[in-house]
């Protein structure tokens, strides 16, 4: 298998300019481009999110979450982990994601484009306190939340290879995987009645996000549920390394920008601090939340970097809202559904 390694915790610097590619990253040897604050599990305890509501059968107001139509439909998830700088993600991962997603289309499978903490695409922030300070940009905790939950393939040293590909809580490998061996495994899982439904409605007025959900029990639940909901910029073009030579023209697809979970860009969360729902459920139970997400455009950033920046443009942009189950320490995906 053609790959890479690279180390899955969170780097405490960056090297945007030096994208050759690499066998082993030790730490020490990183050179400091930048600093970033590596956000920790600390910093979310005081989180607060949104309210969760149980729906009853004649609670319903004609808007919002409890309006919408939940679908007794089961759909994949199809995660690819990958970086700018990566040689065989640009020749081979990114065309085969792209190709399967095309195929089946996103009420199929919804596609995540998770980027590695040191790519030029990955989910960045900025402080409201250092908002025009050009050197000052921090990695969002989206990759490290939710590494552990995709079941990449390590070694005993925790490192692992890119491209990687995971599908419906399994690790399907890297660049050996084909597009079909990707649509075949979404028809069948997707042949599955599904425990929970999930349905969602995205608005974007002005630099706010907005996302109504509503899940729905089809089946008798056990243990806790949680909700993500993942703004993903559906095209950007942008900085890749295809085979050993870089390409400014390169387009990305489905990448994951940021996450809804606690309102603010600099404050962000996977999974979120509490279940919305939790214990027996029964068939029938629906649970409403609305996520909203204060977008902002941080112009004020170093050009050395090579960030590719993120532009909201509300024709170009999904919501993908996942269910998710708590196992042990990681979670499972349950279902899901992409708000266009």
């Amino acid at each position: 298998m053609i790959g890479v390694f690279f180390i899955k915790n969170l780097l405490y610097s960056i090297n945007f300019l030096n994208l050759m590619p690499i066998i082993y990253i030790p730490m020490k040897k990183l050179n400091l481009f930048f600093a970033i604050l590596v956000v920790t599990t600390a910093f979310f305890a005081g989180c607060k999110k949104d309210e969760t509501s149980n729906v009853d059968d004649d609670n319903t107001n004609g808007g919002g979450s409890s309006a919408l139509v939940v679908e007794n439909k089961q759909r994949s998830l199809l995660a690819y982990v990958t970086a700018t700088w990566c040689p065989p993600c640009g020749q081979v991962g990114g065309p085969t994601f792209k190709a399967a997603v095309t195929e089946k289309g996103t009420n199929e499978i919804i596609a995540l484009n998770i980027q590695t903490s040191d790519s030029r695409l990955t989910p960045y922030f900025k402080r409201p306190s250092s908002i025009n300070n050009q050197d000052s940009v921090y990695i969002a905790p989206i990759f490290s939340r939710i590494f552990a939950s995709l079941n990449i393939q390590t070694n005993a040293q925790g490192q692992y290879g890119i491209p990687a590909f995971s599908m419906n809580n399994a690790y399907l490998g890297g660049s050996n995987v084909t597009s079909t061996t990707m649509t075949n495994n979404a028809t069948t899982y997707n042949s599955n009645a599904p425990v929970v439904g999930v349905a969602a409605k995205k608005t974007i007025s002005g630099n706010t996000i907005t996302v109504d959900v509503k899940s729905k029990f089809f089946k008798e639940g056990s243990g806790e549920y949680f909700w993500s909901a993942l703004v993903v910029e559906k095209s950007v073009t942008g900085y890749q390394n295809v085979g050993g030579v870089d390409n400014q023209n390169y387009e990305h697809k489905y990448n994951v920008r940021a996450s809804m979970q606690n309102g603010e860009m600099y404050n962000q969360s996977v999974f979120g601090s509490s279940s919305f729902a939790s214990g027996t459920v029964a068939v029938g139970k629906e649970f409403t939340q609305t996520f909203k997400l204060n977008y902002v455009n941080y112009s004020a950033i170093n050009p050395a970097f090579g960030v590719i920046q993120w532009n909201l443009n509300p024709a170009n942009t999904n919501v993908a809202v996942i269910v998710w189950k708590k196992n042990g320490t990681k979670y499972d995906f349950v279902n899901g559904f992409v708000a266009e």
